[in-house]
């Protein structure tokens, strides 16, 4: 995770970098709110953004307004440094789209605990954001699955999109990695499976069972169990 510590006062600037160095993030440096957006332009990894409140060039509200505008939000948590003599700041900072503050003065461990809530989110809008992208994938699988396919009369095979033939579970599963368990319906139990078993119940009847008989007919049990 990176940290982006915006701040034109060096021994500041230097207090948070070892701040944030103890917990092992990776510092990125900008002297004031002007540099940090040109950074945070080019950056395509989460970002937890500490930034001085009465940056030169642009202040804390308007830093916000261009991330909210132009960069996406779930990449950037924005933690506003303020003075207690300034609190109407905070809630500027807030309504333009920052997402924590602190005051100074403030102690390395406050620091770092609100950084720390930073990263959680980021993680958390990251992990939902994947999530996201796979149920829309999943939507456009269904989706293709949904439209008009061909299908052979005789072998019941699908044609995908490259011309090649597939089986109807190859086909799903190739869109869908989806695992097929093979069973009989009712219908085909009754059509198939019944006449065996009668068929077996005679020979038995009449003594007359022989053993490619018994090797070609089974329970309904064994039957599901074989093909799944």
């Amino acid at each position: 995770m990176h940290v982006l510590i915006v701040e034109s006062d060096p021994a500041t600037r230097h207090m948070l970098e070892k701040t944030v160095a103890k917990e092992g993030y990776q510092t990125v440096i900008a002297a004031d709110n002007v540099e940090a957006w040109e950074k945070l332009q080019t950056q395509s990894e989460p970002v937890v953004m500490i930034c001085d409140w009465m940056s030169a060039g642009i202040n804390g509200t308007n830093i916000c307004r261009y991330i909210q505008k132009s960069l996406p939000s779930n990449l950037i948590y924005i933690i506003i440094l303020t003075d207690k003599n300034h609190k109407e700041h905070t809630t500027k900072a807030l309504k333009a789209g920052a997402n924590d503050f602190i005051i100074r003065p403030f102690s390395q461990v406050e620091l770092q605990a609100r950084i720390k809530m930073g990263t959680r989110i980021l993680d958390l809008q990251k992990n939902l954001a994947e999530q996201i992208q796979e149920l829309e994938n999943t939507r456009q699988h269904l989706k293709q699955l949904h439209r008009l396919l061909p299908i052979c009369s005789f072998c019941k095979k699908i044609r995908n999109d490259k011309e090649y033939w597939q089986q109807v579970e190859t086909y799903i599963g190739s869109h869908l990695e989806a695992v097929f368990n093979h069973c009989i319906c009712p219908d085909c139990y009754q059509k198939f499976v019944e006449p065996e078993l009668d068929e077996f119940t005679r020979h038995l009847e009449h003594g007359k069972l022989r053993k490619s008989t018994w090797r070609r007919i089974k329970s309904p049990e064994s039957s599901v169990a074989s093909t799944s």
